[in-house]
């Protein structure tokens, strides 16, 4: 239930920036107006990578471990690099 409300939440807050930018004087939709999205964005990733994870789990080959790693590299870099 937690990230079904995560993921209407960030649905409707991206919609709702998107609408703002475009009907009233606001600049363009940049970090400081999506900042609220960041957590429960991350959270559904996480999620998703733990449910990706128990969905390869029967298969038990280098292939699931290789995914849940790249996956996670995937998040890292993108929270260091600019």
């Amino acid at each position: 239930m937690l990230g079904l409300t995560a993921l209407v939440f960030t649905l409707i807050y991206a919609a709702f920036v998107l609408w703002a930018t475009q009907r009233t004087f606001l600049d363009i939709p940049g970090d400081r107006y999506l900042a609220p999205i960041f957590v429960p964005l991350l959270g559904l990733t996480l999620s998703g990578i733990k449910k990706m994870r128990a969905w390869l789990e029967p298969r038990r080959g280098h292939l699931s471990s290789a995914l849940v790693a790249g996956a996670c590299l995937w998040i890292v870099a993108e929270a260091i690099l600019p």
